[in-house]
């Protein structure tokens, strides 16, 4: 083996480890949200725990599988840069709607006396 072959197998193996700790702490992060969002559920829009459960497991198994029609759809009908192109252009108007959106709804707003932005 060279020298070239030892540095391609430790980097290959460098890159594995970022992949699966990448991984590995998105699915950590996927896990806290979902249980911080069931108490959010049950206390702001007073839902049940059973109900705010079953619509949090129905979000996140359609969050799991929808990649895979997702993937489906760009190898037969759109292609891959093309969608590339549209997810990253959706995400960069998105996003800041959501900002806008979010400032423009909780300014100076009060509900039950309290500030509905946190401080």
């Amino acid at each position: 083996m060279s020298v070239r072959d030892l540095f391609m197998i430790d980097m290959t193996f460098i890159c594995v480890c970022i992949c699966a700790g990448n991984e590995t702490f998105e699915k950590l992060g996927t896990v806290g949200s979902l249980t911080n969002l069931v108490v959010y559920l049950t206390t702001v829009f007073n839902m049940k725990g059973v109900t705010a459960t079953t619509f949090l497991n129905v979000f996140s198994g359609t969050t799991n599988l929808a990649p895979l029609l997702g993937a489906y759809l760009t190898d037969t009908y759109f292609g891959r840069y093309k969608t590339l192109g549209f997810a990253s252009i959706s995400s960069f108007v998105v996003i800041p709607c959501f900002f806008i959106t979010r400032l423009l709804n909780y300014s100076g707003k009060k509900r039950k006396g309290k500030d509905v932005v946190p401080q």
